[in-house]
């Protein structure tokens, strides 16, 4: 969106974290607004900071519209509409509220009030799959104009990257391409390939995050080291998802998953989990949105999808896949 805009708009970039692992395009300026705490309580004590901070950004740079980006921008940039009235604001949400603050603690009742009442505020909001925009008006009464707009990619990546690997491996080869964070469950993932070690079958995980030391403990406990690989960051999946056989997404929950586009544009068939929302608008366009599976795996027009979190249903959509 970024490269889009700069071509004939003055864009900010404003960060709550730093570092990116992305390139910019030249022109874009770039404000940090905190340094990167991995404490919560610290994070969340230097909130009201991170508020004055964009405020001031904002006046100092005569900024009138502000499209924000995730769930705790979202709800910082709409408590900013309280006080200043003349500013443009839009959202992009991206995850299935509903499921990503399901549980019963105060955090998650906390996100889902603040959602009920902030968000309205908004100018506009832009959702990346139907179930979202469903979720937000059944869920949370929003009633601000709500736009579907889908996730784009450049279709010729897949096919200019300058670097393919040549894979020497004669095996089945499934790949994750995701950060490891709980709700990728790549744990899940892990025990279902645990099922079906015994075929001629290999995992690539890409990707990094919190959650890659607690997986990797989990591949050594269980023996697997030989045949699940850590590929780590990579600035160009491309050149791994061009070898593989089949794609993996193992996913609590999600919004549009870019992922598995990107696979689909490899070429590759995919495996997802049925989690709300994105897999099913992706790889099984032709149903209805709000169809979920629960006690079967669904073969569909592009792939397979599976009950979220079982891990047997896992594990027989991969060994239907592998044969």
């Amino acid at each position: 969106m970024a490269n889009h805009l700069a071509k004939n708009k003055e864009v900010h970039l404003i960060l709550f974290n730093a570092p990116i692992s992305y390139t910019l395009p030249k022109g874009i300026k770039v404000k940090r607004l905190r340094n990167i705490y991995p404490q919560r309580w610290r994070r969340l004590l230097t909130l009201p900071l991170v508020l004055f901070r964009l405020s001031q950004y904002l006046k100092q740079e005569n900024i009138t519209t502000l499209l924000s980006f995730d769930t705790l921008p979202n709800i910082i940039t709409c408590y900013l509409a309280y006080f200043w009235k003349n500013l443009t604001i839009w959202l992009r949400v991206s995850n299935h509220c509903s499921t990503q603050f399901s549980s019963r603690n105060f955090k998650d009742y906390y996100h889902r009030f603040l959602i009920r009442k902030l968000y309205p505020q908004a100018d506009k909001i832009y959702v990346n799959s139907n179930r979202i925009k469903a979720d937000l008006i059944q869920n949370y009464q929003i009633k601000v104009p709500i736009q579907l707009l889908l996730n784009p990619i450049d279709l010729s990546a897949p096919n200019n990257n300058d670097r393919i690997i040549l894979s020497t491996s004669k095996k089945f080869t499934f790949i994750n391409v995701s950060g490891f964070r709980v709700q990728k469950n790549h744990m899940l993932l892990i025990e279902a390939f645990e099922k079906i070690k015994n075929l001629n079958t290999e995992l690539w995980l890409v990707g990094k995050g919190n959650e890659q030391e607690k997986a990797r403990k989990k591949v050594e406990a269980l023996g697997l080291s030989q045949q699940i690989l850590f590929l780590g960051y990579q600035s160009n999946p491309f050149q791994y998802m061009k070898v593989a056989n089949c794609m993996v997404l193992s996913s609590d929950f999600e919004g549009l998953p870019n992922v598995l586009i990107e696979g689909l544009a490899c070429g590759l068939p995919i495996i997802s989990t049925d989690c709300p929302s994105g897999p099913r608008e992706i790889i099984a366009p032709e149903t209805d949105y709000k169809k979920q599976v629960k006690k079967e795996i669904e073969v569909v027009e592009y792939g397979i999808l599976t009950p979220v979190g079982k891990v047997n249903y896992l594990t027989e959509a991969m060994t239907k896949m592998y044969h």
